[in-house]
């Protein structure tokens, strides 16, 4: 069972792409906390893994650092009380880290999520303070805090229309000088026009062959869409614990204790059409199974498709964003994951071929381990 609680809906930045809704100080209280944490536990008791994962979003989380700190300690003693397994996440835009943070989030465990964009070209096009101000230089410093501790996640780097021309520079600078996995997250929000489309594709192959250098050289990267790609041919396909599961085993928790099918579609917290119910009253359950029956991918063409089994169409929340329907993806979602498709097949193909030993060890070994 994953849960995420949006513990505030106030940030230090304005960035203009963000789908989290606008900005203002309403805060989750502890009283909404603790009847999500045992929300939480309840949903997991009845899993057979008896595990919860704890993730903390906001706005920006850190900046009720002090209630971060509380809810995680009341998380784990309510689990372990419960028998339940725990592990936290928390999603941060990096203005806020500091040593002290740092150390702490790296000593209890945390999988982090770190919003950066790549280079000052890219990050400062949308990623801002109130007033207008850069903000990557201070996102670059609390960043090298987590990376001076061996901290363990990845760098979330969304791109949009206005930003993908330095694309596979903000890569190869995040791939040399940082060492997580990077997670290329288009704007799915965003008019995508053909134009666009083009110079996307140019810096998609781009990347791939700088992937490809890498791994020559034998200092392999890691880039969500190339890896995952390549484990989707390797494996058939998606499983089915890898697809959504927005609603049933996840949910997020809005400032107010109103519950989300994603952690990403709470915004305003005010869209009634996918609002499931609130932390007090328990799930409206005709909510919850409109949105469950909803998921999936219903797009009659989709059926057809050589890559349908590869294709992150079954993803609600892109889903909805798109196009105002879970169950219905939309017409970026299908040229960016064919796109994504090619070119790491291509890629694979090479590295096998030349029996790279860097690439034989990262996917053939996890698939015959998994086996």
């Amino acid at each position: 069972m994953h849960v995420t609680l949006c513990l505030t809906h106030d940030c230090t930045l304005r960035c203009a792409y963000c789908y989290a809704g606008n900005k203002h100080k309403r805060a989750m209280s502890r009283e909404t906390a603790l009847q999500a944490i045992h929300f939480g536990i309840e949903r997991a008791l009845l899993e057979p893994k008896k595990h919860l994962t704890m993730g903390f979003f906001g706005g920006e989380p850190l900046m009720c650092w002090d209630f971060l700190v509380w809810a995680h300690g009341e998380t784990v003693r309510c689990a372990k009380a419960a028998g339940v397994r725990t592990s936290f996440t928390v999603t941060t835009n990096l203005t806020l880290v500091d040593k002290a943070k740092a150390d702490w989030l790296v000593e209890h465990g945390f999988s982090l999520g770190l919003s950066l964009d790549g280079n000052a070209d890219m990050h400062n096009h949308y990623r801002v303070y109130p007033d207008g101000s850069p903000s990557h230089a201070d996102c670059v410093r609390g960043l090298k805090f987590l990376t001076n501790r061996g901290a363990k996640g990845e760098i979330i780097a969304v791109y949009h229309p206005g930003t993908v021309r330095h694309l596979f520079d903000s890569v190869k600078y995040l791939a040399e000088n940082f060492g997580f996995m990077i997670a290329l997250n288009p704007d799915f929000s965003a008019e995508w026009e053909d134009d666009d489309l083009v110079l996307l594709e140019a810096q998609y192959r781009a990347i791939g062959e700088y992937y490809l250098h890498r791994y020559r050289k034998g200092a392999p990267i890691r880039i969500n869409w190339l890896d995952g790609k390549i484990r989707t041919h390797l494996k058939g396909g998606y499983s089915d614990c890898d697809k959504c599961t927005m609603g049933s085993g996840e949910i997020a928790v809005a400032a107010s204790g109103n519950l989300y099918p994603c952690a990403r579609l709470v915004g305003n917290d005010d869209d009634e059409a996918i609002l499931l119910g609130n932390v007090e009253t328990g799930y409206d359950e005709a909510a919850l199974r409109r949105i469950v029956s909803c998921r999936g991918n219903r797009n009659e063409a989709c059926h057809h498709c050589p890559v349908r089994h590869r294709c992150m169409c079954w993803c609600g929340c892109v889903n909805y964003v798109q196009t105002g329907d879970i169950g219905i993806v939309g017409a970026f979602n299908c040229f960016h994951e064919r796109l994504s498709v090619e070119i790491s097949d291509s890629i694979a193909d090479t590295l096998w071929t030349e029996q790279n030993p860097w690439f034989i060890a990262r996917f053939y070994k996890s698939v015959i381990k998994n086996s």
